[in-house]
């Protein structure tokens, strides 16, 4: 790969931010303990991450890096960072820490690990840099201890200039056009510069991924579905403005009120569907990183079933009561669905489809119920049944 055969082994390689490559190296050729954590804020594939990497290859350091967006508690951050802040001499190497994507550590499951990192500012031993994509309230605290480097997308002239060096060193040839339409895509994204230079080297000039970003849901949706090709629908999908839950959401809706065949929707379902266990597990182990690879198993897994299908966005058709009583009972509902089936010795999913149907019938006055074992609330919970 390209991104790969020319990344910068030094940061007079880098392509733009002349002033701010300067100011990074003599941070950490400065560096002594005491010194400020280094913060570089800049859009993704503008080189950061180079940046980092060829400046410590330069000053002879070894990098730790971890994605803090991977790892988001106090808990798994202090026991995996910890250790090398504090004991970074143990082998007698210069060795620099490096936390990307920490505007990632920002919502209610991540149980302390901004507050870890404003500890690791005063605990480290050894330089320790900070990347983030956006700079926003989320990481306001973080900007306040740290010496920020503002990095900016390059001009679009000198990422032509160095997409036609590359060209020169690989003696092929691409057209004129073909390189100004690369550059005009990329928007400053040297990255995505590159990876569109492979394709169309490799003659896939027709699959110029462009890169939008912040797409409408909606609008993502539709384009999502009426694109030709998967890597097509790959690159569309991976720049919805939405959560996950939110885009598996709008894909299940939509199919569930398309005109599509029972066999095609029941085979699209079940991508839904395990695209949905795949982001709880990663939920649940906070493996972030995975997350770039949903959106390409929904892209493929879809657009293999849906060849020339035609399917335009749907709204969400559950009525707004009934989706009360899902956001409302639902955990009630699960409670009572796992007491009583290990009272039945069934399944929760057999009781929840056979034997909860009944219940309001069995038992005339659902005070009875309470012989079983239930609470106010799943008594409560049954009563609307009736």
């Amino acid at each position: 790969m390209l991104t790969e055969k020319y990344r910068p082994n030094n940061p007079f390689q880098l392509v733009g931010n002349e002033e701010v490559r300067v100011r990074f190296i003599k941070w950490l050729k400065d560096w002594k303990k005491g010194s400020k954590p280094a913060l570089l804020i800049g859009p993704p594939g503008i080189g950061k991450t180079t940046l980092v990497y060829s400046s410590a290859n330069f000053l002879n350091y070894k990098v730790i890096e971890l994605n803090a967006s991977d790892i988001r508690t106090k808990g798994r951050l202090e026991s995996i960072l910890k250790p090398s802040l504090i004991y970074f001499n143990l082998f007698g190497e210069r060795v620099l820490a490096f936390l990307d994507e920490v505007d990632g550590i920002y919502s209610k499951q991540d149980y302390g690990g901004m507050e870890f990192l404003l500890e690791a500012v005063k605990m480290t031993q050894i330089p320790l840099v900070f990347a983030a994509n956006i700079e926003d309230e989320k990481i306001k605290k973080l900007i306040e201890v740290c010496e920020v480097f503002r990095m900016k997308k390059p001009p679009p002239r000198l990422i032509e200039i160095y997409l036609k060096n590359i060209l020169k060193r690989e003696k092929v040839e691409v057209k004129e056009e073909t390189i100004r339409e690369i550059v005009k895509k990329s928007k400053g994204d040297v990255r995505n510069a590159l990876n569109n230079l492979q394709l169309a080297i490799s003659g896939y000039g027709d699959l110029l991924a462009p890169l939008e970003s912040n797409i409408p849901l909606e609008e993502g949706i539709n384009r999502f579905f009426q694109a030709k090709e998967a890597y097509e629908a790959y690159e569309i999908l991976s720049n919805i403005k939405a959560e996950p839950r939110e885009k598996i959401r709008a894909l299940y809706n939509t199919l569930i009120g398309s005109e599509i065949s029972e066999d095609l929707k029941v085979k699209a379902l079940r991508v839904i569907s395990y695209a949905d266990e795949i982001l709880n597990r990663i939920l649940k182990t906070q493996e972030w990183r995975q997350l770039k690879y949903l959106d390409r198993f929904l892209a493929f897994g879809l657009k293999k079933i849906l060849k020339d299908v035609k399917i335009t966005y749907k709204e969400d058709t559950i009525p707004w009561n009934l989706k009360l009583r899902i956001w409302n009972d639902s955990k009630i509902l699960k409670d009572l669905a796992n007491y009583l089936s290990k009272q039945l010795h069934t399944s929760k999913k057999e009781f929840m489809i056979f034997y909860y149907p009944l219940l309001p019938f069995i038992f005339k006055d659902l005070k009875d119920l309470k012989r079983l074992g239930l609470n106010e609330s799943m008594i409560k919970v049954l009563k609307k049944e009736k």
